[in-house]
């Protein structure tokens, strides 16, 4: 899925799923009632149909067990709804995650706090419903590596190969574009952001290529700071529970702001 010393202010926006290990543990201070473990992790009662459901290919059942949006790997678009897990069930569920759940309990369940319940470590969550979903099937690891060559052939040359694999995209509300990227090094990552004019199209030369690096910060934001060596530099803050986020900017010699929000890169450029 990254933070410098810029505080930065993000604009609120609707509200989006985040992975639960994203949150925060509740914890109890001194002088308080300790909480009772399935008040903080939410009720277990659920986890029965959720796993018979899976296992037994009722998808409709389980559509209506699940608190949407289910987000999936990039460039795999979320589900956003009941009808939508209907239809995606049998890719996301195939027969390795439906065998472990035929034969698991709900004493195969982890309580992690105000986390709620994880299986099979983090394969599935759920807080009274079904949260997230990290497995990945073998059919939808052949779609991400497929869609992943087709957005990499409509980048420019110069920008293809070479470890780097998308992170995010924005749209800004000027149509300006940005699209994020990432490229492990050892034990660090190195991070690129590239920006791109209303109306890029396919094999477009980015108008601004810039690095970066992400330092710590907490659980519930990251902070974003590029710069091109040469006078140039955007800095953001993404926060879990905002979408779009307000990308601070120094180009030649001005300094303006834009609001942008997330998007497909396949979605903007054709």
């Amino acid at each position: 899925m990254l933070i410098s010393i810029f505080v930065c202010g993000c604009s609120k926006g609707k509200s989006v799923s985040v992975e639960p290990d994203a949150l925060t543990d509740s914890v109890s201070t001194a002088g308080e009632t300790e909480t009772d473990e399935e008040e903080l992790s939410g009720s277990t009662k659920n986890i029965e149909a959720i796993m018979r459901s899976i296992a037994n290919g009722d998808a409709k059942k389980l559509a209506s067990l699940t608190a949407y949006p289910i987000m999936r790997p990039y460039p795999l678009e979320d589900i956003e709804d009941s009808a939508q897990m209907v239809a995606y069930f049998n890719t996301m569920f195939d027969a390795p995650i439906r065998e472990k759940l035929r034969k698991a309990t709900v004493d195969d369940w982890e309580a992690v706090g105000a986390k709620g319940y994880l299986f099979d470590n983090g394969s599935l969550w759920i807080h009274d419903s079904l949260i997230a979903v990290n497995y990945v099937s073998k059919k939808e690891q052949q779609m991400i590596n497929e869609g992943s060559k087709k957005e990499e052939a409509t980048l420019h040359a110069s920008l293809r190969g070479e470890g780097w694999k998308f992170m995010s995209c924005y749209l800004g509300e000027d149509g300006t574009l940005f699209r994020l990227d990432q490229k492990s090094k050892g034990k660090s990552n190195n991070y690129r952001l590239t920006v791109f004019p209303k109306g890029v199209k396919a094999g477009d030369k980015p108008q601004l290529l810039l690095m970066g690096e992400v330092g710590a910060g907490s659980a519930y934001e990251q902070n974003y700071l590029f710069s091109d060596g040469r006078g140039n530099s955007i800095s953001f803050c993404k926060s879990i529970d905002e979408e779009s986020v307000i990308m601070e900017i120094v180009k030649d010699g001005k300094e303006y702001s834009v609001q942008a929000v997330p998007c497909r890169w396949l979605d903007v450029v054709k």
